[in-house]
């Protein structure tokens, strides 16, 4: 699978827009150096790969034409996962004053509003949570918490430049989830954006909270049935409804004017 693209994730319901230019000009500076400092030889175009307004995703891709500026793109795309490992360590000794300087303009922007962002590549991401009490650092730690799993969702966006990825919408949190898919598995892909579908893989999840955030090593996608209106209506308990029994609507509507 080729790592050749970034993601930059702000956690939070609302997240204020004054502080996303703020991220963006920091994730910029700190992609811009990053390439100064490991591939300054070699032109490496960043282009905007997917924006997503859950969670204020953004995802930037490397381009290149040349063997040489391929790989150059991937060094920058570690770099850039070995930096958030780093960091969530909370110990940036080692690097230079522009980087430190690109993270702590990043950082300060997680004053409750934005809850934690989280550094994403195709191979692992790293959760940034300010401590929510005084202690040794000022980072908490927020580890992904993976599992071979399904996460149910609808595709929103599909790219077979590079990598190949989509971003599901998950139905449990309506929040967006970037889905993986190797090199060889493009067949999965087929006619499946903007339809329901179940993925199956080993999913990332943010350890708080417990939404998924990842998909990969994906093994199949299976179309699902969409719902009609009334649906819910289908539903089954483990008790038959007998012939004087409630039906769901009555019993809401009678708890509710309680």
């Amino acid at each position: 699978m080729a790592n050749d693209s970034a993601t930059l994730s702000l956690l939070g319901e609302r997240v204020p827009f004054a502080a996303y230019v703020t991220a963006m000009a920091h994730f910029r500076g700190l992609i811009d150096t990053l390439s100064a400092e490991l591939a300054a030889r070699t032109p490496i175009e960043w282009v905007v790969e997917d924006l997503t307004r859950s969670s204020a995703i953004t995802t930037i891709r490397g381009e290149a034409t040349s063997p040489e500026g391929r790989e150059s793109v991937e060094r920058v795309i570690t770099a850039y996962d070995s930096l958030a490992a780093t960091l969530q360590r909370g110990d940036l000794t080692g690097y230079s004053p522009k980087i430190v300087r690109e993270v702590a303009g990043l950082t300060e922007i997680l004053n409750g509003n934005v809850e934690a962002i989280v550094f994403q590549s195709a191979l692992r991401e790293t959760i940034i949570r300010k401590r929510e009490a005084p202690g040794i650092g000022e980072w908490q730690p927020a580890l992904a918490v993976e599992a071979y799993g399904a996460i149910e969702g609808r595709v929103q966006t599909l790219t077979s430049r590079g990598a190949l990825r989509f971003t599901l919408y998950d139905t449990l949190h309506d929040r967006a989830v970037s889905c993986y898919v190797a090199a060889d598995g493009d067949s999965l892909l087929r006619d499946i954006w903007g339809k329901r579908v179940m993925v199956e893989g080993w999913v990332s999840r943010e350890g708080k909270s417990g939404r998924p955030l990842a998909v990969r090593q994906i093994m199949s996608i299976t179309e699902l049935p969409e719902r009609g209106t009334g649906s819910y209506r289908n539903a089954r308990g483990i008790v038959p409804l007998g012939p004087d029994g409630l039906l769901p609507e009555t019993a809401i509507r009678r708890l509710r004017d309680a």
